[in-house]
């Protein structure tokens, strides 16, 4: 009968109270905001924006030479002009005769 009892005192008995019970895990979807990529990296925004400049400085430059070749040509027109309508006006007055020289235009 012994053997009977320490049967008896030797079983387990596993309840909500007593012991540890685990629930199975159900695995789902997990729902988080999106993750925007640039389309664009900054390095390559830096460098489109440095060729921009570049170009915007270009277009200064050549606005710049052409005022300035349109500036000598009025003024060599004028010049022209002038010393034209003084060897009239020499000529007329004591018969002075002026030497023309001429200079090729440094282009």
């Amino acid at each position: 009968m012994s053997s009977s009892v320490e049967e008896e005192l030797l079983k387990e008995f596993l309840y909500p109270q007593s012991g540890m019970l685990f629930k199975e895990e159900i695995i789902g979807p997990i729902f988080c905001k999106p993750k925007l990529i640039p389309l664009k990296s900054v390095t390559l925004e830096k460098l489109e924006s440095m060729q921009q400049e570049g170009l915007e400085k270009m277009k200064q430059m050549e606005a710049q030479r052409i005022a300035t070749e349109k500036q000598e040509a009025e003024d060599s027109a004028a010049a022209a002009a002038v010393s034209t309508e003084g060897g009239k006006i020499g000529e007329g007055i004591g018969d002075q005769k002026r030497t023309d020289i001429w200079a090729a235009d440094e282009s």
